[in-house]
């Protein structure tokens, strides 16, 4: 085609968008849309040539000067994700830009829209001409989909924790605790797990009743607590069984650790009651290999346990 051509085409599609764009301005239906929700139509080549008036548009005024002014206003942590989705608009990648981000209101304040919009008319080199697009604040939604989010995390964790002395309980062993020991392995880190029991608990129950039982065993787990870092788990295996994780600790480390706990819970006694309190430990230290699972480790404390049982309770064993 030869540029006379397309100098004849040139006026009669001009004269096409520039009759869409009157008609878009004058239907009442397309200006409720613009006052509702926001749509908007736009040249994007020469804002100046802007035919419509719209609230939307200040007045009359124009908002931008180019076709990526307006991103400026959306929040820095979404701009390079809606550049990039707008840009793939304006190479002519997509005709269809969909996109959910925080765009700036007042001064330093942002709420959530939910942008979408269509090409749908390109100049001969394929640049957008009219651009047909809607905003629809979702700042409400986004708030119930993060409060939806904070219950959920909440839920989680309190199907996590035993909700009797606020501490992981089994279910914690079997999805959460896992992570220690791959995280170990990754680093070929030593972990130990010990496996405690209170020694005549059961005892304690019927003698002292199961109020002044449970008190006591909220008092243990505070000593046991008191024994260990901030990376070191504790977690209810049930009744009076607890399973102890210490991460990058050998052998001779946990031996220390067990001590510890061995000493602080036997603080607990009372010689005015009668009530002597004893815990049994049984642990494994071992730098994880790939496929090796908690259980296993487990295991190997918890027959350790039985043996500080039979050597008389109250003592600490290290399996081989």
């Amino acid at each position: 085609m030869n540029s006379s051509e397309n100098s004849s085409q040139k006026p009669s599609e001009d004269q096409a968008v520039a009759e869409l764009l009157e008609m878009l301005h004058q239907d009442p239906k397309v200006k409720a849309a613009l006052d509702r929700l926001g749509v908007f139509v736009v040249n994007h080549r020469d804002y100046q040539d802007y035919p419509l008036t719209t609230p939307v548009h200040c007045n009359g005024e124009v908002p931008f000067n180019d076709a990526w002014e307006w991103l400026q206003y959306v929040h820095p942590n979404d701009r390079n994700r809606v550049e990039e989705a707008w840009n793939s608009v304006i190479r002519g990648e997509t005709d269809l830009f969909c996109a959910e981000y925080r765009f700036r209101q007042h001064g330093d304040q942002y709420r959530w829209l939910l942008n979408k919009g269509t090409v749908v008319h390109r100049t001969e080199d394929g640049y957008p001409w009219i651009y047909l697009g809607a905003d629809t604040d979702i700042e409400e939604l986004k708030r119930t989909q993060r409060r939806l989010l904070e219950q959920q995390d909440e839920l989680r964790d309190n199907l996590m924790r035993d909700p009797q002395l606020g501490i992981p309980n089994r279910r914690f062993l079997d999805e959460q605790a896992p992570d220690m020991l791959a995280e170990a392995c990754l680093e070929g880190a030593p972990l130990t797990v010990l496996v405690c029991d209170l020694d005549n608990f059961k005892t304690l129950n019927d003698t002292l009743g199961h109020s002044v039982a449970d008190g006591i065993l909220m008092q243990v787990v505070g000593k046991i607590g008191d024994c260990l870092r901030d990376t070191d788990v504790i977690a209810r295996f049930g009744g009076d069984e607890f399973v102890i994780l210490l991460a990058a600790t050998d052998a001779d480390q946990a031996a220390q650790v067990a001590q510890r706990i061995l000493v602080s819970v036997h603080e607990l006694s009372d010689p005015n009651t009668g009530t002597e309190l004893a815990i049994s430990i049984g642990g494994y230290s071992s730098r994880p290999s790939k496929g090796e699972t908690l259980w296993q480790f487990f295991e190997k404390a918890d027959k350790a346990l039985y043996r500080a049982k039979k050597q008389g309770r109250g003592c600490f064993v290290a399996a081989d």
